[in-house]
């Protein structure tokens, strides 16, 4: 039978410049941090567009070394920074699926039944947002005839 000792951070390797840059799932502790150092994100981005760019940038750099195992050290997270928009977007992409990967909804309410203070993200989920608002090709009505 298997044990806790046995279980490791899932994984996944990311094509980055040219670089197969390996990300793992992100810990409880990790978010604990990132909600403590960029927790007013959420509410940002339900109003000061602006002020919520400032605070995004390095909340997703924090992310990103986080994902290799450097939160808080700060030449992996300007070097995080730094990167281009579509290697971020594809590193955050392997971290959302390694870290929530019934999704960002279920993985929000899951962190509320605990009594942990995401009001402002549960507020910003009602909308649509990533992936779980686009639909599938085989729930999209057919085009039309006409």
């Amino acid at each position: 039978m298997s044990s806790l000792l046995d279980i490791a951070p899932a994984r996944e390797s990311v094509p980055v410049a040219g670089v197969a840059l390996e990300v793992r799932s992100i810990s409880a502790a990790d978010i604990a941090t990132l909600m403590l150092r960029f927790g007013d994100v959420f509410e940002l981005l339900q109003g000061d567009v602006a002020r919520a760019g400032e605070t995004l940038q390095p909340a997703i750099a924090a992310v990103i070394a986080a994902s290799v195992g450097e939160l808080g050290n700060p030449e992996y997270e300007a070097k995080a920074a730094e990167l281009g928009i579509a290697d971020q977007a594809a590193l955050l992409a392997a971290i959302k699926r390694l870290t929530m990967p019934r999704g960002i909804r279920p993985f929000v309410r899951d962190l509320a039944s605990l009594g942990l203070p995401v009001e402002g993200a549960l507020e910003l989920l009602e909308g649509p947002i990533g992936e779980e608002a686009i639909p599938s090709r085989a729930s999209s009505p057919a085009p039309s005839s006409d």
